[in-house]
């Protein structure tokens, strides 16, 4: 039963299902909102959006948004039918949250030194909000089993790896 919980907890699904709506199919990553920071900022001179590597990496979470979107969707299913999704909920965890950490270290670098510009902060942009993501997907990797502890799961549980010692 505890095992369970703990794989609920871990998160990965739930987040899709409502109780008036059924599945809800929605955006997760926010790529809109890159696309507009490399439209509107200036890296040495240039347009940011006008370097083809940074359109590049934004398309690449773009991808990887829907895909985490399709697996929850996936995962909701399972769970409508009473069906356990188990272990899953791990490698969505694992790759959700080391994407949110990939495109806030992008989104740092797009911004330079004006990433440390918090809320309240009259030059921050859109209220500092950038610097709190940046600065929240830190937690994420922590939050709810570690990337770690998710990791080993996905071995043991799903690979079918020998449990490590140490």
């Amino acid at each position: 039963m505890a095992m369970r919980t703990l794989e609920a907890e871990r998160g990965g699904g739930l987040q899709f299902l409502t109780p008036t709506r059924g599945i809800e199919v929605r955006r997760v990553g926010g790529v809109e909102s890159l696309v507009e920071l490399a439209k509107n900022t200036k890296r040495r001179g240039k347009v940011v959006w006008e370097d083809h590597l940074f359109r590049q990496r934004i398309a690449q979470f773009a991808i990887e948004n829907e895909a985490i979107r399709y697996s929850g969707i996936r995962m909701a299913i399972k769970m409508r039918k009473g069906q356990l999704t188990g272990n899953e909920q791990s490698i969505g965890s694992v790759f959700s949250r080391e994407k949110n950490q990939r495109q806030a270290n992008m989104v740092a670098e797009i911004m330079g030194a004006n990433i440390q510009l918090v809320r309240g902060d009259k030059r921050a942009l859109d209220d500092g909000s950038w610097a709190y993501t940046f600065l929240r997907s830190r937690g994420n990797t922590i939050e709810t089993g570690t990337t770690e502890i998710n990791r080993g799961i996905i071995a043991e549980r799903i690979l079918g790896l020998p449990r490590t010692r140490q």
